[in-house]
């Protein structure tokens, strides 16, 4: 199956890991009406040092679409991050745009491949030992394909007005 070896590339067998979703790009810079708040990056990666810390985790899973995002999180931890290779967007590219994916469709196969990277991201999320995110669809998947964390915690902040 395409997705264990995905995920048996990226993640060290035998460890406890944290999967994070950390939604970017247009909804914590744009602020679509009516969708759900994100958090904050630097309370995200908080609250996961500290959920690392009382759960025993070895390592940090990231999902997310934006560049800035993982920097910060490899910033903060370094070796103990785990992600996969993917298109990110930047702050900068989003400036002038409205959607992800106003810069991330071009072609059908852009669009073939962010569905492979999503669905690959999530099931690798789904498949950690404890789990923090945002609510988004990618966290709806992921708790459809595992609602037997260890831990896990959802923020609810509420929508964009």
């Amino acid at each position: 199956m395409k997705l264990q070896e995905m995920r048996d590339s990226v993640m060290p067998q035998d460890v406890k890991i944290l999967g994070v979703l950390c939604r970017g790009t247009d909804y914590l810079l744009k602020k679509p009406k009516n969708h759900p708040v994100q958090p904050e990056p630097q309370v995200v990666i908080k609250d996961a040092e500290a959920i690392m810390k009382k759960y025993g985790c070895d390592y940090v899973f990231l999902a997310t679409e934006d560049q800035d995002i993982l920097d910060m999180f490899k910033s903060h931890f370094g070796t103990k991050l785990k992600y996969i290779k993917q298109n990110r967007v930047t702050h900068e590219q989003m400036k002038n745009v409205n959607r992800l994916m106003s810069i991330s469709s071009k072609s059908n196969r852009d669009k073939y491949l962010m569905g492979v990277e999503y669905l690959s991201a999530t099931y690798i999320l789904s498949k950690c030992h404890c789990f923090i995110g945002g609510r988004c669809g990618g966290t709806k998947g992921v708790l459809l394909m595992n609602d037997n964390f260890e831990y896990k915690f959802i923020y609810n902040l509420g929508f964009y007005e």
